[in-house]
């Protein structure tokens, strides 16, 4: 499997998302051979042989692994999960 490289263009669009992969080795490849983020303590076995781990991708790196056989679950979207908590705090700072 090769790396992910981020693209050159300024706005990558990141999510938070489920990755599911069918071998324990698989989702360990995710951190140490594809480099992504993921969150190692919400991984989990599922049931039917399945492993799961949540993680913050860009468009393009679930593009990637997709092509390469693990099935990817968007949650939400990152940027937009910022946004909101910025207003959240934004507000807090108001009262």
């Amino acid at each position: 499997m090769k790396e992910i490289t981020m693209p050159e263009e300024k706005s990558v669009e990141r999510f938070f998302v489920k990755i599911r992969a069918g071998t324990i080795k698989a989702l360990n490849d995710l951190q140490k051979v594809w480099d992504l983020d993921v969150f190692r303590h919400t991984a989990q076995e599922l049931t039917g042989e399945f492993f799961e781990v949540q993680g913050m991708l860009t468009d393009v790196e679930i593009g990637e692994i997709q092509s390469q056989g693990y099935e990817v679950e968007v949650l939400s979207d990152a940027d937009e999960v910022a946004r909101q908590r910025m207003k959240e705090l934004q507000r807090k700072d108001d009262e």
